[in-house]
């Protein structure tokens, strides 16, 4: 009974096993795993990457991310046997467009085993660092604490702005700059900015600035120092003749040197369409004179003063309007001109109108002539010499000047040395005083060598001649009177010598040439002219002559140095 009961037990576990196969092949765990990474972590640059990863897994499985900058490829894996199968899978992480790093989770799941997290890290792109800075396009790199230091005059220049951002740009109302802004367009980073600086006209230094405000970096602050204007200092002092003799006064900063001039409306005008203001054209007569052959010590020596000084104008026309200018002037050793140390000093005025002259003094003026040998002549032939008399201090005094140039050697133009007479409406004569320089004094010199700079000519009247023996020694000695006096005629057409005794002698006139020695005369022993009275002494009216003074006429953008090229010549 028993034996039987196993029987049937054991046949009815064989007719179950026949019935559920499964029985015999054990259930198959599902596996995923994921190589090609460490840590199952990607880091990458802004610059993006593909990166390229093994799933193996017995079982389907899919992947997929939280960021939409990466892309799987392929994403997924159908696996139905259950064998373990390798998959290639390309992750490809995109350029990061954006300013900061960025994460993101790599998932990769499959059904009855933990999904595979892959991080991805993927880094900021690089910033560039924000620069806005002035470039010294030399050294090839930024200027610190730049800043710009200029003189009183007007300035121009440029610096260059280097930047990666753009920037606007303000500055004080006295400096002007171009451009005032820059949009960066991403490559061109060095911008050259002009800079205009006005004259200083203010009594005091100044300090300015201009400021780059950029995009996200500091504001770039430029620092421009202007320097206080020298000065030169004009005052016109009261005259006696105000209707056509003026002087100035002028009193220069310490250091400066200085030059002048005395322009009329017509004068100021013509320079103005010339472009040129007066303080220009003082300059601009230095570095003329300069282009012309003179050297700049002859110009200095010759136009500039270092000192205080009182300026005299004579032959003024009444009740006209004139400007005084002085300025400062140097050399610039550098660029090889002159340049002005300080702003112009302008100082306007008209002139008075001249006093009523008496009937005397009006006839009297005029050109006259006499027959003369000229003592250089060993012939001894006549020659006619002429002066003209014009007016001076009107019912006091006249000039005396040589319209063809007998008398002067400076040039023949005429009227460059004047010499002084007196007017004596009592006693009906004029009064020509003796040894008396020239008008324009120690402002020429004769063309020698052996003289040199600095001399003048002396007008000198004498009554015979210095006689020597063969040892050149002096036994008879000239009279030089002190005055000469003439009368003139009823009809005003003629001057005659009066209280001059001649006796058996000749009366000479001459031009003696002398130096300056410490503002007293020095005999050269030169003479430029020399004329013997042969005859008679009376001097006579040339025939419509007329009284009014000559004038000399100034070509400005072509002056005449006040020089006789063989040598040096001032007109101080």
């Amino acid at each position: 009974m028993r034996a039987r009961s196993l029987f049937f037990a054991l046949a009815a576990l064989s007719v179950f096993a026949a019935c559920n196969p499964t029985q015999d092949t054990p259930a198959v765990e599902a596996s995923l795993t994921v190589s090609g990474v460490k840590d199952n972590t990607i880091s990458v640059t802004d610059e993006g990457k593909t990166v390229k990863l093994t799933v193996k897994s017995n079982v389907s499985w899919i992947a997929s991310c939280d960021a939409e900058w990466v892309e799987v490829d392929p994403s997924s894996a159908e696996i139905s046997d259950n064998k373990e199968t390798s998959t290639k899978v390309s992750v490809l992480i995109k350029k990061n467009e954006g300013e900061e790093e960025r994460s993101a989770n790599l998932t990769i799941g499959a059904d009855g085993v933990d999904a595979v997290v892959v991080k991805i890290n993927q880094s900021a792109p690089a910033v560039e660092e924000k620069v806005l800075c002035v470039w010294d396009m030399d050294k090839f790199e930024a200027v610190k604490d730049p800043a710009i230091s200029v003189p009183f005059s007007a300035a121009e220049g440029s610096i260059v702005i280097h930047s990666n951002v753009s920037w606007k740009a303000t500055c004080s109302d006295w400096i002007t700059i171009d451009p005032s802004a820059n949009t960066f367009d991403g490559e061109n980073q060095n911008i050259t900015v002009k800079l205009t600086i006005a004259s200083n006209e203010t009594d005091a230094a100044r300090e300015g600035e201009i400021r780059f405000a950029g995009e996200g970096v500091d504001d770039l602050v430029v620092l421009v120092k202007q320097a206080k204007a020298d000065k030169v200092n004009v005052t016109l002092v009261e005259t006696k003749h105000p209707y056509c003799d003026v002087d100035f006064k002028v009193v220069p900063d310490e250091g400066i040197m200085w030059t002048y001039g005395l322009f009329g409306d017509e004068d100021i005008d013509y320079l103005a369409e010339n472009n040129l203001t007066v303080g220009d054209y003082l300059v601009y007569e230095l570095n003329y004179y300069l282009q012309n052959g003179y050297s700049s010590s002859e110009i200095i020596a010759g136009l500039l003063y270092d000192a205080e000084e009182e300026i005299n104008f004579t032959r003024l026309d009444e009740k006209t309007h004139y400007q005084f200018t002085a300025i400062g002037a140097k050399y610039d050793e550098a660029n090889g001109v002159f340049v002005a140390t300080t702003l112009p000093t302008d100082v306007e005025f008209t002139t008075a109108s001249a006093p009523a002259a008496n009937e005397d003094y009006s006839s009297v003026l005029g050109t006259y002539s006499v027959n003369v040998t000229s003592d250089f002549d060993s012939e001894k032939k006549t020659t006619e010499v002429q002066f003209t008399i014009s007016a001076q201090y009107i019912n006091e005094t006249y000039f005396m000047t040589f319209p063809n140039a007998d008398f002067s050697p400076v040039s023949k133009q005429g009227n460059v040395d004047s010499f002084v007479l007196g007017y004596d409406s009592a006693n009906k004569q004029i009064i020509l005083p003796n040894v008396q320089l020239g008008s324009r004094g120690f402002g020429w010199s004769y063309s020698n060598a052996d003289i040199g700079t600095g001399a003048g000519i002396v007008f000198y009247a004498s009554i015979g001649e210095d006689e020597y023996d063969e040892n050149d020694q002096l036994v008879k000695e000239a009279t030089v009177p002190e005055y000469l006096y003439y009368k003139w005629s009823s009809d005003y057409n003629k001057l005659t010598l009066f209280g001059t005794e001649l006796g058996s002698e000749k009366l000479h006139w001459a031009g003696y040439i002398c130096k300056n020695n410490n503002g007293n005369l020095a005999w050269t022993g030169y003479v430029s002219s020399s004329y013997a009275f042969n005859g008679s002494t009376d001097l006579t009216r040339v025939a419509n002559t007329t009284t009014s003074a000559v004038k000399e006429k100034k070509d400005l953008m072509h002056p005449e140095f006040p020089v006789n090229k063989a040598s040096s010549f001032f007109r101080k």
